[in-house]
Order: C-alpha cells, then sequence, then structure tokens
C-alpha cells in the first residue's frame, strides 16, 4: 500500500473517536506500508506530501484531518478524567487476583486503554484465566462486582466494571474472530485494496495491561499476525504491570470442579438476544476457549467509515 494511504488510514480511523496522533503514534499504526521508514522519514514526507497539504494537518504537535484541530482539547480532556478510571481498574484487579487465583492476566480495552474514554463509559477489561476455568473465573468476577454494586446497568455505566471478553490461556490468537474482508477503496491515487477488520487490529494494538506480564507476553505473540498490517506496533509498554501472586491448588481444584455448572448457569441466564448473537459467531462468542459478549458489535460499520473516507 502506498505511504499516502498508509498514513491517511489510522488518522481517518482515530479521528472517528476524536484523537489526533503524535507523529510516532501515526508511525507505529501505519497501515500496511509498501515499504520501510523510519520516524524522520516519515515527518519529511508529511512536510513535502502536496497531496497530504490541505487533507492533514499539524496542530500543536498532533496530526490530524484538516478541520478537525478541535479533537486535540478532546484528547487532552479525557486523558486527564480516564485517569481515576484506570486507578479504579487497578483497584479491581488487584482484588480480583487476590481473591481468584485463575486469573492469568487482566487487561484494560477499548477507548480507555489509550485514555479517550468519555467520562460517562465503563470500564471494559480482557481477562485471561487458566485453562478449563473459564466459566468459573467469570463467575467469581461476577459475584464479587454485584457485591460491591459495580456491575454497569442500562441507566449507569459511569465507572462501572465491564466484564465482556475472557480467554482461555491456551487459545489466546484472535485472528478467528476478524471480519470477513470487504470493501474496495478508492483513495484518486491509483490503487484498490480492500480493508481486513481494521478496528480489531487496532484494537490488539492497544490492549494495557494491567497484570500478567507473562501472560500478555504469550497474548502479543499469538497475535503477531497483526504485524501483517501495522509493522511497526510493538508491545504496550506499561508501568500497571505486576507479578500474579501464586495460585492456590484447592482453589484450582474447585475451579476445574464446578466449571461445567457455571457454564450451564452462564447459558441459562443468557438474554435471548445474545442466545441469538451467538449462533451469528460475530459479537457474541461463547464457548469454552472464549467468552466474547459484544451485543453492539460495530466493527463492520467503523470498517465502512474508512472506505467512504477513503473514496471521498
Amino acid at each position: 500500500m502506498n505511504l499516502t494511504k498508509s498514513i491517511f488510514i489510522p488518522l481517518a480511523f482515530f479521528d472517528l473517536f476524536n484523537y489526533p496522533l503524535t507523529l510516532l503514534e501515526l508511525w507505529q499504526y501505519l497501515y500496511q506500508p509498501e515499504k520501510n521508514i523510519s520516524l524522520s522519514g516519515l515527518e519529511k514526507f508529511l512536510e513535502e506530501s502536496d497531496y497530504l497539504h490541505g487533507k492533514i494537518n499539524k496542530y500543536n504537535g498532533y496530526y490530524c484531518l484538516s478541520g478537525r484541530e478541535k479533537i486535540l482539547a478532546i484528547r487532552q480532556q479525557r486523558y486527564s478524567l480516564d485517569q481515576l478510571k484506570i486507578k479504579r481498574a487497578k483497584l479491581i484487579s488487584k482484588l480480583f487476583i487476590y481473591l481468584i487465583p485463575s486469573i492469568k492476566m487482566i487487561a484494560v480495552v477499548n477507548d480507555l486503554a489509550y485514555s479517550n474514554a468519555p467520562q460517562s463509559s465503563d470500564i471494559d477489561l480482557l481477562i485471561v484465566t487458566r485453562n478449563k476455568q473459564l466459566f468459573f473465573t467469570r463467575f467469581c468476577c461476577i459475584i464479587i462486582l454485584k457485591l460491591l454494586g459495580l456491575r454497569p446497568t442500562k441507566r449507569n455505566k459511569q465507572n462501572k466494571i465491564c466484564l465482556s471478553f475472557f480467554l482461555n490461556e491456551r487459545t489466546m490468537n484472535l485472528q478467528s474472530i476478524t471480519l470477513p474482508v470487504k470493501g474496495k477503496t478508492n483513495f484518486s491515487i491509483g490503487d484498490n485494496e480492500e480493508l481486513s477488520d481494521i478496528y480489531l487490529i487496532y484494537w490488539l494494538a492497544q490492549v494495557l495491561p494491567i497484570y500478567g506480564k507473562k501472560t500478555y507476553t504469550s497474548f502479543w505473540q499469538s497475535n503477531q499476525w497483526i504485524k501483517q498490517y501495522l509493522p511497526n506496533c510493538l508491545p504496550t509498554e506499561s508501568l500497571l504491570l505486576k507479578k500474579i501472586p501464586g495460585g492456590n491448588n484447592l482453589f484450582s481444584w474447585i475451579g476445574y470442579l464446578f466449571e461445567p455448572f457455571c457454564r450451564w448457569i452462564e447459558l441459562v441466564i443468557l438474554p435471548t438476544q445474545l442466545k441469538k448473537l451467538a449462533k451469528q459467531k460475530i459479537g457474541v462468542i461463547i464457548n469454552r476457549r472464549m467468552i466474547k459478549l459484544h451485543s453492539d458489535d460495530r466493527r463492520d460499520y467503523f470498517r465502512q467509515q474508512i472506505i467512504d473516507r477513503l473514496n471521498w
């Protein structure tokens, strides 16, 4: 993919979330560049490209689409507010870790992973569990949040904890849930490529681990397939990483014993709408490898938005 398009795609994608990019971020998120380019080379290209002049602006050290300079203030405001959400995520994660030894990794995901969550949003966590303890772990997490009154509701989601994504430690590769390739783009500069599951690709690049450094390393290695799209992307460096205490053998035995029962409970209480969506195996997935409860899976919508912008 030519460099102009590789630059425009991440800027257009993050613009959907009111998030301008620094030069380093833009370099890391270049989408399928046809050749390697250094940070200084990218900066020079941005300054000298006649085609990008008038389409992309640099404002106070951040790059954004022309006419969208106001989103810098949104980014700065959200960053300050989201630090409180991160602190809450850490506190809850510590509680989970000490009470549920079957947890191998906890990470913040979605907008909060890059400090861009609206003030009214909840806190989305990705939790990786021991093998054969997926449903048992989720059951324990839900009980804890219920007792603390921290489960999100339709009326109140602000700073609540969302437990919609669990993975088995043995199956952390998410390539199997990518959307089918869709939509050719015509960027008026000669090339027509189809876009893959662009939202999931950038989502994986931003996973922010809180606990489980070793498991996060395995998670990153399991999803190296995103490097074919984002070759400059690197694992998230986080000061939040801590060592998880050793698991309790008795608790592990209890987890294995009650796993089938917790799986049965999950399927019984699952709303009818989610059961229907689970059959499509896209937004809602429930099996022994993964619990993914995203009833409003907007990945295809965001991809179409990018395609529309590339076809301007």
